[in-house]
């Protein structure tokens, strides 16, 4: 499930954003991103949710992972 980390360093605090890409029923790959402020992290969030979700289920349409690789969420392996 995705969800968002806070790490606190001496000089600012990152928040990190975890999600798992699946094939097959399976973990394929588990992806991290890593933001400056917390409004950005949840923003993302959300889009990570929802791209775990529809590859666990397989519902992904071509168009949309498309849209995902362009963006920058996903790279192109690991859309494949």
């Amino acid at each position: 499930m995705a969800s968002i980390h806070e790490r606190k360093g001496k000089r600012k605090t990152t928040f990190s954003v975890q999600f798992r890409l699946y094939k097959d029923g399976k973990i394929l790959k588990q992806i991290r991103r890593t933001f400056n402020c917390k409004s950005d992290a949840k923003t993302f969030l959300s889009i990570a949710t929802q791209i775990e979700s529809k590859c666990k289920m397989k519902i992904a349409p071509p168009e949309e992972v498309e849209l995902w690789v362009k963006q920058g969420h996903l790279s192109m392996e690991q859309a494949v």
